[in-house]
């Protein structure tokens, strides 16, 4: 699983569709959409309803704040050498 899925994911939510989370991170509609269906194929569930809003299925709803933490989490080990 890698970060750049999650990240998909969660700026899908933040932004309220596929289009506008694509246009933040610089990329296609179909790249960003490509990398959620990454993510669900690696959870083995549906985390993004099936339409052009950044719509959580149930099971979305039940990881997107542990994939927020995820990202967190990176974002900390990343900027442990800048604090040193």
């Amino acid at each position: 699983m890698h970060t750049s899925w999650i990240k998909a994911l969660v700026a899908t939510v933040e932004y309220g569709s596929v289009e506008a989370a694509a246009r933040a991170q610089n990329m296609t509609r179909q790249g960003l959409r490509k990398r959620i269906s990454n993510l669900e194929i690696a959870t083995g569930v549906e985390l993004l309803a099936v339409d052009a809003r950044g719509t959580l299925t149930k099971a979305g709803e039940k990881r997107i704040q542990k994939f927020r933490q995820i990202l967190d989490a990176a974002d900390e080990v990343l900027n442990l050498g800048q604090a040193a």
